[in-house]
């Protein structure tokens, strides 16, 4: 009885920590995807920068609407100023502003 000290790679006991030489799943991801995830961060960029843009405008509407309303001083001014700003929180601060003027000049009828 002779043992056959030999191993072959048919018979003999499989690696354990074996390393796999192909590319890993996340990598065929990136490789079938790129184009798509360079478009999608290109849109993503886009779609930020029309969002900071917008909301500056915005902020710069509403400061120079409450620089309107800060600088009006008698009622005509307050009036114009909301009709100027109807539908924002400027032309309802000019019309209050402008009935409290007229209830402090005893005007309270057109107040």
């Amino acid at each position: 009885m002779s043992e056959n000290n030999e191993q072959s790679p048919d018979n003999g006991p499989s690696p354990i920590g074996e390393i796999s030489q192909e590319p890993s799943a996340f990598e065929a991801f990136l490789d079938a995807n790129q184009k798509k995830l360079i478009l999608l961060g290109i849109l993503a960029v886009i779609c930020l920068v029309v969002y900071v843009i917008w909301t500056g405008l915005g902020r710069k509407d509403e400061e120079e609407a409450a620089a309107a309303v800060a600088k009006a001083r008698t009622s005509p001014d307050y009036e114009l100023v909301s009709q100027e700003y109807d539908g924002k929180s400027a032309g309802g601060s000019a019309i209050l502003l402008k009935s409290q003027l007229l209830w402090g000049d005893q005007q309270q009828q057109e107040a």
